[in-house]
């Protein structure tokens, strides 16, 4: 029987040092390659196109991009922040379910995660201009620019980011925040909790506010309000087919070209009326998604009242108001 031999100090310490020479550089090792699958696509599919493409992003946790790219070719490029074994040094996606598909020209790029995911896993899409999307993201960031189509968006926490598209867009905000600018295309928008800005919107915008923040600035095109809580600003170029602002909780400050041919009636409460501003007397009042109307005393202005079924007339396009429980200012702006 063969005896086992003690080990003597120095064997010990050499071994110690050994270990830790290796656990050290395994952890560079693995630090470099976690970095390098943040800035580097872990997987890339280009699909060839034909036409108006139809676009199916999702993820958890994860960031979406998605922009105008060459007008034959879907590129997908798929990113994963990946737990690893110290030991092992592997890096895993265990629990999440990765689909990339191409039919037609339909694509699909979804990552699923599964219990307990060990990843992070982002989307950066490049399409050809014509492409409508539905995008979904859970506390991840979504960026879509320079399209034309419709772009449905469902989003929980992160930060939703749209510019220069053309088309019907639709978003439902659970959370985070949503900033639109240059949108030529109609609006729907349901925020719950979260914080909405928007600029340059050339459309119909529908806002329903469950607790949200709402400021839509140069809009050119009908409003439609409904709030249950929240602070709503709108500023309207021009009126299109009407407004209407329903409040059942919270602020609602509506900016009107005092030169448009409108008629305004307040269904309920009274609505205070404010005359003569200008819209940079009014842009430099906004405070927290409303406007701080201690900062009027002093400006040359007429404040006014509109009753309940009383109308201001100075025009056909209708502008209804109706706060049964919340605040509703109008503001007569000069925007030259």
């Amino acid at each position: 029987m063969n005896k086992l031999l003690p080990f003597s100090g120095t064997t010990i310490l050499l071994l110690f040092l050994i270990q830790t020479a290796v656990l050290a550089s395994g952890s560079i090792n693995a630090e470099e390659s976690l970095r390098g699958t943040q800035n580097d696509p872990v997987r890339t599919e280009r699909f060839s196109v034909d036409g108006p493409v139809n676009l199916e992003v999702a993820t958890q946790g994860g960031w979406i991009t998605i922009e105008r790219g060459r007008s034959d070719q879907v590129t997908i490029e798929m990113f994963a922040e990946r737990t690893f074994s110290i030991f092992g040094r592997e890096q895993s996606l265990e629990n999440q379910r990765i689909v990339i598909q191409h039919r037609n020209n339909s694509v699909k790029a979804i990552a699923d995660a599964r219990g307990q995911a060990a990843s992070t896993v982002s989307f950066r899409v490049t399409v050809p201009e014509e492409t409508s999307s539905r995008v979904t993201t859970r506390d991840g960031d979504i960026n879509i620019s320079n399209l034309k189509g419709n772009q449905r968006i469902e989003a929980s926490g992160g930060t939703v980011d749209i510019r220069n598209t053309e088309g019907t867009t639709q978003a439902k905000i659970f959370g985070g925040s949503m900033n639109v600018a240059h949108l030529n295309g109609a609006l729907h928008l349901d925020i719950y909790g979260g914080k909405f800005t928007g600029n340059h919107v050339n459309g119909e915008a529908r806002l329903r506010s469950y607790g949200g923040q709402a400021q839509l600035m140069n809009l050119d095109g009908g409003l439609l309000v409904r709030s249950y809580g929240g602070n709503i600003v709108s500023h309207i170029n021009k009126l299109g087919e009407g407004v209407r602002v329903e409040s059942m909780g919270g602020t609602i400050d509506l900016l009107l070209d005092e030169d448009d041919e409108f008629v305004i009636s307040a269904e309920t409460r009274n609505v205070d009326l404010y005359r003569g501003l200008h819209i940079g007397d009014i842009s430099g009042m906004m405070n927290a998604f409303q406007v701080d109307r201690r900062q009027l005393t002093g400006l040359a202005h007429e404040k006014d009242r509109v009753h309940i079924s009383e109308t201001l007339r100075k025009g056909d396009i209708p502008v209804i108001l109706n706060n049964s429980t919340g605040d509703i200012s109008v503001y007569l702006v000069n925007n030259r």
